[in-house]
């Protein structure tokens, strides 16, 4: 039989873990969606009315960036909070280096969190390489349930990568038996999960959704990837980017999937408010990177949309790193918010640990991080401080610093733009401003010295 005092530690206790619980966290990651995709974004043709009205119930922003212009970057540096450069995953196909922390495992192992990740993996190696997918896969770094691709890029139908073979997982083990379009089953079992661990404890929730990567599929197309058959780019019969590529359903088969991930996020919002738990989770929904605006040359303007911004995934240009990006807890973030202050994708790392109340790496350990917390941001609408934003992608090399974005293509002369009078890129100002452009290089080069042990050159 308990004490009295037993009984009023126990009661002492389980006051206290309420009074301090830290919120529940929904990440939401849209594939390839274009800065202009959205309807609060400006798109008068594709209709968005949960992620519209998540943007007036929340904050919006208008220069948030993507940490590369591809996806698995994007990816790392949003699960360690770092360059990608330090962590092993500068192109797609990279692989995590062993050792380094991803937030899931903080916000479990120091915070109580369960932790779901549904949907595009990604940063364990190409597809094609079982042994790597098993050995590195979201288990081993902090999630407690796994459901979805270890790939880029699925048949919306049957779950076959390009190459026809199956890349569907729920933990560790090949899912066969699975039916439907695979964003309608990602979210059912996000929702699930929600359900399932609302008021036990604080959940973590990343809902990586494929669309709108290609194959272009909508729920009403038949599966088209086929078994044991590799499909290649623009090929009549096995055409990897689905079964409208070509054709003049494209641009409606785009939009249909823009319209799907609206439609999953307002399920995973009607939850939260179903379950009375809104007011005690943070939702961010983000891109990976800019859209897809041609592929190889072909099908100009019938995929993706990024507004009045230059370039396209895979450039550094805006069109290919700023992003879509809606912060949404109600009675916390301001309703109807938007700001002009410059996030990035690594941002969310320190952002969710200052919410589950968890301390920052110092900069002096191997796991420093590179982004900051937009809690302040978020809660107040404080300003972030002054930083510069560096990329490398390929042969391209990027600074913004305040309005002004530094570029590089090649061995091509640098380009300098003003993105405060000029967000589209077209004024190239670097001949009026040699000196700034002389800074920024060298901040780039200090900066690439710093992520990595790569010996530079001043060229």
């Amino acid at each position: 039989m308990k004490t009295l005092a037993t009984i009023a530690v126990t009661l002492g206790l389980a006051m206290t873990a309420t009074a301090v619980q830290p919120p529940n966290v929904v990440l939401i990651v849209a594939d390839d969606l274009g800065y202009g995709d959205l309807g609060c974004y400006g798109n008068p043709a594709v209709k968005t009315p949960n992620l519209d009205r998540m943007a007036a119930e929340g904050m919006r922003f208008t220069e948030f960036y993507a940490n590369a212009p591809m996806c698995s970057p994007t990816r790392a540096a949003l699960l360690t909070g770092r360059y990608q450069q330090r962590v092993g995953v500068t192109t797609v196909g990279g692989v995590l280096n062993q050792g380094e922390i991803v937030i899931a495992q903080r916000l479990r192992e120091r915070a109580g969190y369960a932790t779901g990740y549904f949907g595009k993996w990604h940063v364990s190696g190409h597809y094609h390489d079982e042994s790597m997918r098993r050995e590195r896969m979201p288990m081993d770094h902090g999630f407690d349930e796994f459901r979805g691709l270890m790939g880029g890029f699925i048949d919306f139908q049957n779950y076959l990568h390009d190459r026809g073979e199956l890349d569907w997982w729920h933990n560790r083990e090949l899912v066969p038996d699975d039916e439907g379009y695979a964003t309608h089953i990602l979210t059912d079992h996000a929702v699930d999960f929600i359900q399932s661990h609302s008021g036990e404890r604080p959940f973590f929730v990343v809902l990586a959704m494929p669309d709108i990567h290609f194959p272009w599929m909508t729920p009403d197309d038949p599966p088209y990837y086929q078994p044991g058959r590799r499909m290649v780019n623009f090929d009549s019969e096995h055409n990897r980017l689905g079964p409208h590529a070509g054709s003049d359903r494209l641009q409606a088969a785009v939009h249909r999937m823009i319209e799907e991930t609206d439609l999953a996020t307002g399920r995973i919002l009607d939850t939260l408010r179903h379950l009375n738990v809104a007011e005690n989770t943070l939702v961010f929904f983000v891109s990976d990177n800019g859209g897809i605006v041609s592929y190889q040359g072909r099908y100009e303007g019938q995929i993706s949309h990024n507004g009045p911004l230059r370039g396209e995934k895979i450039t550094l240009y805006e069109g290919g790193i700023r992003v879509p990006a809606i912060a949404w807890r109600p009675g916390t973030v301001t309703a109807g918010a938007v700001t002009r202050e410059r996030g990035m994708t690594f941002d969310l790392f320190p952002t969710l640990l200052e919410l589950a109340g968890l301390e920052t790496p110092a900069p002096d350990s191997p796991h420093a991080l590179d982004g900051i917390s937009l809690v302040s941001l978020l809660h107040q609408e404080d300003p972030l401080q002054d930083r510069p934003l560096f990329w490398e992608f390929g042969n391209q090399r990027a600074v913004r610093q305040g309005p002004w974005k530094f570029l590089q293509r090649g061995s091509a002369p640098p380009a300098l733009f003003n993105l405060e009078t000029d967000p589209g890129e077209t004024r190239n100002l670097a001949d009026k401003y040699p000196e700034r452009i002389t800074n920024m290089k060298i901040a780039w080069q200090h900066w690439k010295r710093n992520v990595s042990s790569e010996r530079l050159d001043d060229g």
